[in-house]
Order: C-alpha cells, then sequence, then structure tokens
C-alpha cells in the first residue's frame, strides 16, 4: 500500500508517526503514540501496520519494530551486520 493510496487525513497519520519513531531513540509505547498524535489507539495501529508494510516492501534499510516497550525505527538485521563492526 502506497501513502498515496490513502485518504488525507490516515496519510497524514502515518507520516506524523513516521516523524515520531524516527525521533525517538528508544521504543514508544501505544499508548503514548495515541497521546503524542491525539489519535485512537485501533488508528494508531493501523497506522502502524502501514508503515510496516511499507518497510517490508521497500528497499530499504529500515524496519519497524515492535518491542515489549513500544514501537521503533531500527536498522534491517542484514544492513546493522554490515555495519555493527565498523571501527
Amino acid at each position: 500500500m502506497q501513502i498515496r493510496d490513502l485518504d488525507d487525513s490516515k496519510a497524514r497519520l502515518v507520516s506524523l508517526l513516521e516523524t515520531v519513531l524516527f525521533l525517538e531513540s528508544e521504543p514508544i509505547s501505544l499508548s503514548a503514540l495515541s497521546k503524542i498524535l491525539d489519535a485512537d489507539e485501533d488508528s494508531i495501529q493501523d497506522a502502524l501496520e502501514i508503515l510496516r508494510l511499507r518497510y517490508d516492501d521497500l528497499i530499504s534499510g529500515l524496519s519497524l519494530l515492535e518491542t515489549a516497550g513500544g514501537w521503533q525505527i531500527v536498522p534491517k538485521s542484514e544492513c546493522w551486520q554490515t555495519f555493527a563492526f565498523r571501527p
């Protein structure tokens, strides 16, 4: 699914969500995302799924990871391994 295929409000939510996740250095919970973005958790969950699918489909070095602490954008493992031991 492409952002351009979404209605304007959903596309904006996905874009804002991506920005928040990019700016956070630690995982951020669904409830915190809901408060920051002033959107209900179901809408945030839908936006997270759209974002996850975008990263899975793109030729991208990033992925969306859900951890016990919440959500974050991280390097894909195959990319991380390339640079993990870089001096």
